[in-house]
């Protein structure tokens, strides 16, 4: 899908270059100059819009949105879940997606809605929803406080080595309380000695990380351990309370069709880390990845991999340090602007004559 949509845009543009050369061409009076700048600024405006909505920039803020994670220097993957053990498979598939973009790398990862879900309180006890066959008289929004987490470790020299002493070690927490005199309440940066890592990885003692901007009562809070390389993390419960889709006692019904298309029942953790700490950038660079679900569908801790990382084959994206590279949409307005600057110096140039 993504390289179809490259070219596209790379013939777009082809098509509108042409026509612009052609009509140039044409131009002989004043009046056909006129009727010929009308065409091309709609042509222009035309290639603009298809190569803008191929691509877009990176928002960290819960969701993935369309057209965030595509482009040349982006990738997503199918993430296989398994128990305890660490070991892909596609029994459970969720993703997980990156892009490298204006000196930074964002990240998001989502879970299999048969795994976890940001469904909660009376819907959760519904018949169907997942939830109320664990016993547990549905999920409540105060169990996903300070106990629902995602893990990992972050390989940024590339030595490919999990050894847990050069590595960066990285919790998200997946929503806190802000309070106005104890913080956050029921923060939970904790390590866990489960999963592939066996607990070498994702065991530490996290450092908080520090606030953005983001006024949110309730929110997403990271930790580090080993260095300090993310920049802004978000979660999709986050999107959601913060837009009004559920509250701190029900979440939104999602099968019902005129609910918001903003809302996500889809658990996402996304965050951004600085580009310049890493030699280069794929799935491989992340270790150990660990999600804490209490309770999960399926009960217990599960960790996971992107199945390139099982099969230690996943493509590495290029740069020492990466970069981003424009995207259709840049590149389009860059073009554009080009454009508009030799019309304007061949028309002066015939007007002199």
């Amino acid at each position: 899908m993504r390289n179809t949509l490259i070219v596209l845009v790379i013939y777009f543009m082809a098509q509108t270059l042409l026509l612009i050369c052609r009509l140039i061409k044409m131009s002989q009076t004043d009046t056909v100059q006129k009727q010929n700048s009308k065409i091309i600024l709609l042509a222009i405006a035309l290639w603009v819009g298809v190569a803008t909505s191929a691509a877009k920039a990176v928002t960290v803020d819960g969701i993935v949105g369309q057209g965030e994670y595509i482009g040349s220097n982006a990738e997503t993957l199918l993430l296989g879940f398994a128990s305890n053990n660490g070991q892909a498979n596609g029994e459970r598939q969720g993703s997980f997606s990156y892009k490298i973009e204006g000196g930074l790398i964002y990240a998001a990862l989502s879970a299999p809605t048969d795994f976890t879900d940001n469904v909660y309180g009376t819907l959760s006890k519904q018949s169907g929803s997942g939830w109320e066959d664990l016993g547990i008289n549905g999920r409540s929004f105060g169990k996903l406080l300070g106990s629902d987490r995602l893990l990992f470790g972050l390989d940024t020299n590339t030595d490919g080595n999990q050894d847990g002493l050069s590595d960066i070690s990285v919790v998200i927490d997946l929503l806190a309380k802000k309070t106005k005199s104890k913080g956050y309440k029921k923060l939970n940066l904790k390590g866990s000695k489960k999963g592939s890592d066996n607990g070498e990885i994702n065991n530490k003692i996290y450092t908080q990380g520090a606030e953005d901007i983001t006024l949110n009562t309730y929110r997403a809070v990271f930790g580090e351990h080993g260095g300090s390389v993310v920049q802004d993390v978000a979660t999709s419960l986050e999107y959601n309370l913060s837009r009004g889709c559920g509250d701190k006692s029900n979440s939104p019904d999602f099968l019902n069709t005129s609910l918001n298309a903003g809302c996500s029942e889809v658990l996402t953790f996304e965050w951004s880390m600085a580009a310049n700490q890493f030699t280069d950038f794929s799935a491989q660079n992340m270790l150990a990845p660990l999600m804490h679900a209490s309770p999960s569908k399926i009960d217990g801790n599960k960790t996971f991999e992107p199945d390139c990382i099982a099969a230690g084959a996943c493509a590495r994206s290029s740069g020492n340090p990466p970069t981003g590279v424009p995207e259709p949409g840049s590149l389009a307005l860059v073009l554009a602007g080009l454009v508009g600057i030799g019309w304007s110096r061949r028309r002066r140039q015939k007007q002199r004559h």
